[in-house]
């Protein structure tokens, strides 16, 4: 089974938070097994882990969130194919085909960046991925890439059979929102 890992590289610890959290929630919303940030911040973790009791933890129900300090070493021994995404690299539309080739039974790890990355990243992963090559948000061009990849949002009933499921239902409407405490 491929798991999905996204890693968070280059977290400022002081203006961060918001964009940092919402890159978990996003690979949290498309099954990602963990989100591993390269500062301590739990700030962020606590909040994500709030939403997960109340939401549910992902398909498996083990979604988590770690740390890692010595990126380079992380990166580099992660067994499984790494991508990058970056508006410097090659169009996901052409490079599409030959990494859902690639990933087939792998671990993927897909590197998001924050601030300026260090340019040694782009030799440390298998594709350097661009959403587009114009300056855009990083959960934005997380959330297009899961999708791209097939790893579409989880639906109600992926979440509700599975462990650590959350404390709230959502039941889908056509107009207004109905929601109910399990």
């Amino acid at each position: 089974m491929t798991n999905i890992y996204v890693f968070r590289l280059g977290h400022r610890f002081s203006r961060d938070k918001r964009i940092t959290t919402h890159i978990a929630l996003v690979a949290r919303a498309f099954g990602a097994k963990a989100v591993v940030f390269d500062i301590e911040d739990n700030r962020v973790k606590d909040s994500v882990y709030k939403i997960c009791d109340k939401w549910g933890y992902g398909p498996s129900g083990d979604f988590e969130i770690f740390y890692e300090k010595n990126w380079r070493k992380f990166i580099k021994d992660f067994d499984g194919i790494k991508i990058h995404l970056t508006m410097y690299g090659f169009s996901l539309s052409k490079v599409k085909d030959k990494i859902l080739k690639d990933i087939k039974d792998k671990n993927i790890l897909i590197v998001v960046g924050g601030q300026k990355v260090p340019g040694e990243i782009y030799n440390l992963v298998d594709y350097n991925v661009g959403i587009g090559n114009q300056p855009h948000s990083e959960v934005g061009a997380l959330a297009v890439f899961l999708h791209e990849l097939n790893a579409k949002p989880l639906d109600e009933n992926e979440w509700n059979c599975k462990k650590n499921q959350g404390k709230i239902r959502i039941f889908p409407q056509k107009k207004g929102k109905k929601v109910a405490k399990r």
